[in-house]
């Protein structure tokens, strides 16, 4: 391959280089009449003004033209609202080029900011942004996960006073962020944080946050499984749990929940309880010290699930209604292992639990109500003649019966001499009975309250 230098003739680069050199002749009005043109528009209340550098020409394509443009920055500084704090203005002058003249075509829009507030205490914003990760983050609050690992200012924080009560102002933070399926990445990010308050004695408030993106820098990027990114809880997810946690801490204090025997105390226990609580919150101090560990979202203390969040949140809010609505000792519509369904007042509507043994106690997995319309409650608020007595509560020892017992049913129609045949795995007091001498092999699923040993 050959290759060539070109050489350009000096006669044509000392053409261009005239060529330049005419064209910086007339490359700008001079400063006076500038500086005269900026004084005549900014003149009330002006302290100062200047050009800012020697300004520059451009080539701009207009209405199927190339004209010369002319711009050439300037400041100036007023007296503002605040005696103390002047306002500084920086824009530009744009002449547009006519044979070898240069006319003053437009001001350009500007920026204003207040010269002399004192920047903020760094110690307090870093605090307040520590304290307001949501409001400044964006969509990162949603991705990063573990802590924010530092937050600094800037080395040149660029501080602009939009107001002497509104700053913005840059600052770096180092956090991790879920970057794929199985990838963790570590950066510093850069933001642009706007802070604002209300007066100049009052302290000041994060109003909100965007990133430079473009300068954010990698500083590690590190494989986990599947799984285990599942696990991780974003920014957002452990300030929710901590908002939780600390929701379920000030509740007022009540003491635990006794040892039930039978899931029957625990439905009395917590019917009571619901009943003469003063207020809601007490009411749900009570419901979750009988509320069992199912009902939370796996691998939280603090979180319920959906379903059973909701039939908290309502006899809560629907406590005045329950009160008004069922006697201490209400009527029984249904019972049955882990189960009751207690009747209102006039015996129109019931409430339903459900229960689970946990360890050597109960505890409740559910709870149905619906309060009745305010009219109906009425009616038989404090009405006690369908009320029921106290009922024994005592826990009996449980006879418990083999495959092969002989044992005697009551049936509706009489008792029979029958035969464990089957023991309900789901249930410890439902057997499979079959009647001695019937050869149809029929048989029945009994509770055992109806069945004796013989």
């Amino acid at each position: 391959m050959l290759y060539f230098k070109l050489s350009v003739p000096k006669a044509i680069l000392s053409i261009v280089f005239s060529t330049l050199i005419m064209l910086q002749s007339f490359a700008q009005p001079s400063q006076s009449t500038m500086l005269a043109k900026v004084k005549s528009e900014f003149d009330i209340d002006l302290l100062s003004h200047k050009l800012i550098g020697p300004g520059g020409i451009d080539r701009e394509y207009r209405d199927g033209f190339y004209v010369d443009v002319f711009t050439q920055p300037f400041e100036v500084v007023q007296k503002s609202d605040y005696p103390e704090y002047p306002t500084r203005y920086k824009a530009s002058l744009r002449y547009l080029k006519s044979g070898s003249e240069w006319i003053f075509e437009q001001f350009t829009v500007g920026s204003s900011s207040y010269l002399n507030v004192p920047h903020p205490d760094a110690n307090e914003m870093i605090k307040k942004l520590k304290e307001t990760l949501s409001v400044w983050m964006g969509s990162d609050y949603d991705r990063a996960v573990g802590e924010i690992e530092n937050i600094k200012f800037a080395a040149d924080p660029d501080w602009y006073f939009k107001k002497p009560t509104e700053v913005a102002f840059y600052i770096h933070a180092t956090y991790s962020e879920v970057s794929s399926y199985t990838e963790v990445s570590k950066s510093e990010h850069m933001y642009r944080i706007t802070a604002i308050r209300t007066d100049l004695k009052s302290p000041w408030t994060i109003r909100s946050g965007s990133e430079k993106s473009d300068v954010r820098k990698l500083i590690t990027k590190t494989k986990f499984t599947e799984s285990e990114i599942k696990a991780m809880k974003s920014l957002s997810k452990l300030a929710e749990e901590q908002s939780a946690a600390a929701a379920m801490n000030g509740l007022p204090k009540v003491p635990n929940a006794p040892v039930f025997q039978s899931e029957q105390q625990l439905f009395y226990y917590i019917h009571e309880k619901l009943l003469t609580a003063p207020n809601g919150p007490t009411a749900e101090a009570y419901l979750m010290t009988v509320v069992d560990e199912s009902c939370y979202e796996n691998g939280s203390s603090v979180f319920f699930k959906p379903y059973h969040a909701d039939w908290i949140n309502y006899v809560v809010a629907n406590l005045e209604a329950y009160k008004s609505s069922h006697c201490t000792y209400p009527g029984v519509k249904h019972q049955q292992y882990g189960y009751i369904e207690f009747l209102n007042r006039n015996f129109t509507s019931y409430i339903s639990m459900t229960a689970k043994p946990n360890g050597n106690t109960w505890k409740i997995t559910d709870f149905r109500y619906t309060a009745q319309a305010q009219n109906v409650i009425d009616q038989m608020k404090n009405d006690d003649s369908k009320c029921q007595s106290k009922p024994d509560l005592t826990v009996k020892e449980k006879v418990r019966y083999q495959i092969g017992d002989k044992v005697t049913v009551k049936f509706s129609n009489g008792n029979r001499q029958c035969i464990i045949d089957k023991i309900d795995p789901n249930m410890d007091n439902r057997y499979f009975v079959k009647i001695e001498g019937d050869t149809s092999g029929k048989g029945y699923w009994i509770e055992d309250t109806f069945i004796t040993k013989r």
